[in-house]
């Protein structure tokens, strides 16, 4: 039997139960975990039907959910779980991931919440509106890339700036052309090479969820609107 890690992190189980959820704060923290290169085991959670350990140590029952058993601590969101790691596991053995560039996360700071709002319009005379909304933030993200010399937002290894965006942008691609038949402009160059970028990591693929997660997940949750 393997033995147990001081370190859990608990993620949204996807559509069967077992498999990684569509969950863009898990998968943030699941990135930023790997790449600060600790040892640490991951679970999944069915919200439905919780673990008795889950509810044990997390009396919020929120997802992502790092326990540190040494601690004895249950953290619960996914900023707050990147600045404990930071405290308790300082470089260089575990490289400090965040970043203090003001103008990247300035840039990528509303995105998801313009693609939100798309996705979930039920009116489809607001539709154009919303699509030209998330049009113009993606065009933004794309002008910020490239005027810079550099891989990803902060340099040209990810930071917390990519653990962040990438999930979300992820979930853009496939949700958007799934239920709303936008796929972001081709024409925006520099975005498309920091998505392939980010697609081809080790890291990026060991915490992703299949396509069909996302669909899943957002089919259920506009089912619920």
């Amino acid at each position: 039997m393997e033995e147990e890690k001081d370190l859990t992190l608990f993620v949204k189980a996807g559509s069967d139960g077992l498999c990684l959820g569509d969950c863009i704060f898990c998968q943030r923290v699941f990135m930023y975990m790997t790449l600060k290169q600790l040892e640490f085991q991951v679970t999944t959670v069915d919200l439905s039907r919780k673990p008795e350990r889950f509810k044990k140590i997390s009396s919020a029952g929120k997802l992502p959910c790092l326990y540190h058993a040494s601690k004895q601590e249950a953290i619960s969101d996914a900023t707050v779980i990147e600045d404990y790691l930071e405290r308790q596991f300082p470089g260089p053995k575990n490289p400090s991931l965040i970043s203090k560039n003001e103008k990247a996360k300035a840039v990528i700071m509303n995105t998801f919440a313009k693609f939100t709002r798309y996705i979930k319009n039920e009116d489809i005379t607001k539709d154009p509106q919303l699509a030209k909304s998330l049009t113009d933030d993606l065009k933004q993200i794309d002008s910020y890339i490239r005027q810079q010399t550099t891989t990803f937002l902060d340099g040209d290894s990810m930071c917390d700036l990519d653990c962040a965006m990438l999930p979300k942008l992820y979930h853009i691609r496939v949700a958007c052309k799934e239920f709303k038949n936008y796929e972001i402009n081709p024409d925006y160059l520099a975005l498309w090479r920091y998505m392939n970028a980010g697609d081809e990591m080790e890291e990026f693929q060991s915490t992703a969820y299949t396509h069909e997660e996302i669909i899943h997940g957002w089919k259920k949750h506009l089912e619920r609107l």
